[in-house]
């Protein structure tokens, strides 16, 4: 290699005599690396005087290599902005139309591309030095070249050139060539419907290019008219197997879809069906299918009102199953996260791509999530239910499919049609195609997750359907059956369980035992969760278990790693299952695993030793204090450690490639794609590791608070630094953390006493100090942080923190606290805003168009209720000192009470409104006209739990507002009603039937005389004792001793009914603590009930047996 000093000789010879420029241009193109280097970084240096240009511009116009040609452009393209400057304005005028002469004398289309893109860069420099007013106004010549080149109709290079320049210019004709849009229009149109193929093309690219950078604001209106076109076009690239130009129009509708401007919304229709059109297309590459299953997705998220009232919705879901059907491979490893578990042994597959399920279920989870349930849940149902009986297994198979993807998105509709829905999956759970059957454990799984709490009412019916599949002749039916375990059994009741334990865990240490590592893992994530739903029933099988387990926990095998990160998980979920004394045996062994785990380099290892830290803390609580001196210090080192620099070091990777001159243009990405993605992969690793490590400084700080307190000074500045994360998850994983590090002082530093409704009760200065430092950076993030997810967090660590610490905390900050609310709740939040300015989103409503259509960024579902619950919160701490705030809060709420809503706006609104009521008392009573509206509006609504809630707030108003309620108890009693009439089966339904019972008893006690009781006192009686809500046992219950005080004759009359109901609400399977249960004694031996003691002895002889004789128990013990 020749040295800076002869290079140097070389450049100025080449200045002194231009005519060698041309031989050192060729040099490039010969094959040897070494004279290709030199010749470039001669090039390079050559460049870097103006002196160069006439001698490139020459060779530019004239020489006869084309690559030569090419070169000549391609250097001046990265200097021509550099020197411009440089030369006289007679020079600059020669050289603008030498550039335009050139490009229209230039016969090879890759040539005139890079002089296309030389123009580009000098037309931007002129247009930005003419909106600073530096310069006169920008080319015009090079625009009027452009309108003379469209306007060739001899010659297809010309018009083609046109566009080639204009899709160079994108971002500057948008910024600033917008007098001129309406001439650029015509441009468009003419050129899409031009017989030249060629030409169609690059108008095609060039209008999508321009419509995607206008994407955000109104002047893309004008060229709204370019799209049904540029469909058209789009659609002759599929026949000519131009696959390229297909992709482009694919990001440019995406790029509409995600605008909150309707650009598209007139022409949704056409859209559609050519996406469509190009996802079932079997002759496209997968990605281009796929490129089109994301665009759908993205209007889905983005345009969920426009998509429903195109009518194509069910088009679109029969092509889903048409996809799903075509789909030969695993039936479920397409549609959730486990790995496939046939052909992999021990070895991962590599990932093949996106297939035509896989694009399917990504589509069909957006328009599930996002979609009005009326466009999608009654058609899907419709073409699942003929896809059950269709000979051909793959379209059963679809079907099945098919509901377990739109289960999550459409989890009330199916919540609420389970008993017609289950046992469809369940008959195909047993089907004889393994492929149906592996599906339906899918959708099992789905349902198990997504429809809880009710899907547990049918764990009679699913349990035994699981335990034979969990014995299927096909591994893979096997494998998935443990995710239908996972998702269903973690959430069981002990006594639920406690009769399918046995075989479970005969069935699930047998697949143990398996060779295939996935099976292995699936099922000691069964285990777990079996172990969390069992609780101590558990403790029979843990040694057992243990034994197996522990095997795994020293593996050091690197294909194997994750089984012992498994296994890890699932020693810290039987250790919260079987409690400390039972788990004490096997400490150390998991510590020394956990602890090795962090020697080894593999992040997700790490990631499954901190959460086993942060389980296995709820358990040994200050048992923890050995560990945490050299716990503490490693989970702060890993959480101050900089993400970006590990990501570097870890791939090896240059993210920043070191480049001494102002080459940006000369090449792409100097990242290869392989490396790119591993680099993000790597990246998400990180990323999960150190959330798992603020996991376990937030539970350590729980649970352990006294070991925890030395350290509070150096967590408290790691988690400082980690609110500033780019990453969402961490900052709200910080969030959370930070409620329990402020734990820590309470806990050790004890107040004198409880706080109570608006006082301030005194804290110790650490306290005091702590909690004020954490409410502030959770009241900035709520300010300042523009994702939703991380402010819902940081609200609830607020409401957390004052509850906990009292009013005292309020007091300096109540304010901010109020004001950040009212803007949350006004939409107006920093976490809101929407990418562009107000004035530009607004725009005039078309003929076609109505404001629904100008559709915001998707569902802020999580923010609402963090804040109807922080606003909850702050009425238990003020009482009716919180009425001011309410009286600005109130109205806001009970917009989202609407029926336009959805229903969990709904259902959180009245929730917040009846728990401020509750706090509030009697001050509650002049909001209760305000209320009302809303009250009979939602005790109609067609959720469930909505009218659950209604009937909460419903009660608890009424309570506050006492005689006030009579003008309206019969209207209130008359919307109760159907409640008990159509109340079911189910978790929900029950709790539903408590709440309105719990309801009815509060108008009762707060206007007796007012209630036909012989009418609604039978009906109460007959939704008792109560089945789910605990909370309401006391309300209930002592209304109807209220009433036996009272000596009502309606509550007389139904003596024996009341003495069996309260005699079931005091048996050892009631839902009623000892608390409720004592106060039911109590009333019972109340003096003033002396007089009844005949009536009662009566009723209690009528009653059956074994409930007298839980009576007469309690009757008769002492006072």
């Amino acid at each position: 290699m020749a040295t800076k000093e002869q290079i140097t000789a070389h450049v100025n010879e080449l200045y002194r005599n231009p005519s060698g420029v041309e031989e050192v241009i060729m040099r490039c193109f010969v094959n040897d690396t070494e004279q290709i280097k030199l010749a470039e970084e001669i090039l390079k240096q050559y460049g870097k005087n103006p002196m160069s240009f006439p001698t490139l511009m020459a060779l530019m116009q004239s020489s006869a290599h084309d690559q030569v040609r090419q070169m000549a452009a391609l250097l001046l393209k990265k200097k021509i902005v550099t020197h411009w400057s440089k030369f006289s304005s007679k020079d600059q005028e020669g050289l603008k139309a030498t550039l335009l002469l050139s490009i229209g004398n230039e016969r090879i289309r890759s040539v005139r591309s890079t002089i296309a893109s030389l123009i580009a860069n000098l037309s931007k420099q002129l247009y930005q030095e003419s909106t600073e007013g530096t310069n006169p106004p920008g080319w015009p010549e090079m625009l009027q070249f452009i309108a003379q080149c469209a306007e060739q109709k001899q010659s297809e290079d010309h018009r083609e050139l046109a566009f080639i320049l204009l899709l160079e210019l994108t971002d500057m004709v948008g910024d600033v060539l917008k007098d001129h849009f309406s001439f650029l229009k015509v441009l468009f149109v003419q050129a899409l419907n031009d017989p030249s193929p060629k030409v169609q093309v690059a108008a095609l690219r060039s209008s999508g290019s321009l419509l995607a950078y206008l994407s955000m604001e109104k002047d893309a209106m004008v060229f709204a008219e370019l799209i049904p076109p540029t469909l058209v076009v789009a659609q002759q690239c599929v026949t000519r197997n131009d696959e390229t130009s297909v992709c482009h129009v694919m990001d440019v509708l995406a790029d509409l879809c995600n605008s909150p401007l309707p650009i598209i919304n007139p022409y949704l229709t056409q859209a559609i069906d050519f996406i469509i059109y190009i996802m079932r297309n079997n002759t496209l590459e997968m990605s281009t299918r796929d490129s089109a299953s994301l665009v759908l997705g993205t209007l889905a998220e983005f345009k969920p009102k426009a998509l429903g009232k195109t009518g194509r919705v069910p088009a679109i879901l029969r092509v889903m199953v048409e996809l799903i059907e075509s789909h030969t491979g695993s039936a479920a490893n397409a549609l959730f996260t486990y790995e496939a578990l046939v052909g992999c042994g021990d070895q991962d597959e590599d990932y093949d791509g996106p297939n035509t399920q896989s694009i399917a279920q990504s589509s069909l989870d957006q328009l599930a999530l996002n979609l009005d349930k009326k466009y999608i849940f009654g058609p899907a149902m419709e073409i699942c239910g003929q896809c059950f009986t269709h000979a051909n297994p793959h379209t059963r198979k679809a079907g099945v499919a098919m509901i377990g993807v739109i289960c999550e998105g459409c989890n009330e509709s199916i919540r609420m049609n389970l008993d017609q829905i289950l046992p469809r999956i369940l008959e195909a759970a047993l089907d004889p195609e393994p492929v149906v059957r592996e599906c339906a454990c899918f959708c099992l799984g789905q349902l198990s997750e997504h429809c809880q709490p009710d899907i547990l009412e049918y764990h009679e019916k699913i349990l035994p359907v699981v335990f034979q599949l969990l014995d299927d002749a096909t591994d893979n039916v096997k494998g998935v059956s443990c995710y239908v375990l996972e998702m269903f059994c973690e959430n069981l009741q002990p006594d639920t369980v406690r009769p399918f334990l046995d075989p479970l865990m005969r069935r699930l240490v047998k697949m143990l035992q398996m060779p295939k590592r996935p099976v292995q893992e699936m099922s000691v994530a069964a285990i777990a969760a079996t172990a969390i739903a069992a609780e101590k029933a558990f403790i029979p099988y843990v040694a057992g278990t243990v034994a197996l387990v522990s095997q795994m926990l020293m593996i050091e095998d690197e294909e194997r790693l994750t089984l012992r990160g498994r296994a890890l998980e699932c020693m810290g979920h039987i250790a919260i299952a079987v409690e400390v004394e039972a788990f004490k045996p096997y400490v150390e062994m998991c510590m020394q695993s956990a602890s090795g785990s962090l020697k080894i380099d593999n992040l997700e290892l790490h990631e499954f030793s901190y959460t086993f830290f942060a389980n296995l803390s709820k358990v040994m609580k200050q048992e923890m204090a050995p560990y945490m001196p050299e716990l503490i210090p490693h989970l702060i080192k890993e959480i101050k450690e900089d993400e970006d620099d590990k990501v570097a070091s870890s791939s090896q990777i240059d993210l920043n490639p070191e480049d001494d001159d102002d080459d940006d243009d000369a090449s792409g990405s100097s990242i290869d794609p392989e490396d790119y993605s591993k680099m993000m992969n790597i990246r998400t690793a990180e990323l999960d590791q150190k959330k798992s490590a603020i996991l376990a400084l937030g539970a350590l700080a729980e649970f352990a608070p006294q070991p925890f307190e030395p350290h509070l000074h150096q967590v408290l500045e790691a988690l400082r630094g980690s609110l500033n994360s780019w990453h969402t998850e961490i900052r709200t994983e910080t969030c959370d953390a930070l409620k329990s590090v402020c734990n820590v002082s309470l806990s050790v530093f004890h107040p004198d006493h409880a706080w109570g409704v608006g006082e301030n009760t005194p804290l110790h200065p650490h306290t005091a100090e702590l909690t004020a430092a954490i409410l502030h950076l959770l009241l900035k993030t709520i300010k300042d942080d523009s994702d939703s997810a991380v402010v819902a967090h940081a609200c609830e660590a607020v409401r957390d923190i004052l509850e906990r610490v009292g009013p005292v905390a309020l007091a300096p900050h109540l304010n901010d606290i109020m004001q950040l609310i009212n803007l949350i709740l006004k939409e107006k939040a920093t976490c809101q805003a929407l990418n562009i300015d107000e004035d530009e989103s607004t725009i005039e409503e078309s003929e076609n168009e109505d404001d629904e259509d100008i559709e915001g960024v998707g569902n802020e579902i999580d923010l609402y209720e963090a804040v109807a619950d922080l606003i909850g919160g702050l009425a238990r701490l003020m009482g009716v000192g919180f009425s001011p705030f309410f009286d600005e809060f109130l109205p806001l709420l009970l917009k989202k009470t609407k029926s336009s809503c959805t229903s969990q706006e709904r259902q959180t609104s009245v929730g917040a409104i009846g728990e401020v009521f509750q706090e509030m008392k009697q001050g509650g009573a002049r909001y209760f006209s305000m209320v009302l509206p809303a009250l009979k509006r939602c005790l109609k609504d067609q959720d469930s739990r909505v009218v659950r809630n209604t009937c909460f707030c419903t009660g608890v108003i009424a309570e506050g507002a006492g005689e006030a309620i009579v003008p309206h108890v019969m209207e209130l009693l008359q919307l109760l009603a159907p409640v008990f009439q159509k109340a079911g089966k189910g978790t929900t339904e029950e709790g539903l039937l408590d709440n309105a019972a719990a309801a009815v008893a509060r108008i009762v006690m707060a206007a007796p005389n007012a209630v036909p009781l012989d009418q609604v006192l039978p009906a109460l009686l007959g939704a008792l004792p109560l089945k789910v809500d605990e909370a309401e046992n006391e309300t209930v219950y002592g209304c109807i001793i209220g009433l036996m005080k009272m000596k009502h004759p309606a509550a007389l009359a139904s003596m024996p009914s009341i003495m069996a109901i309260l005699a079931k609400a005091l048996s050892e399977d009631s839902i009623a603590d000892n608390v409720a249960k004592e106060k039911i004694v109590a009333g019972l031996k109340d003096q003033s009930m002396a007089d009844l003691a005949p009536q009662m002895t009566d009723a209690i002889n009528k009653i059956p047996p074994e409930l007298a004789q839980i009576l007469r128990k309690n009757l008769s013990t002492s006072q």
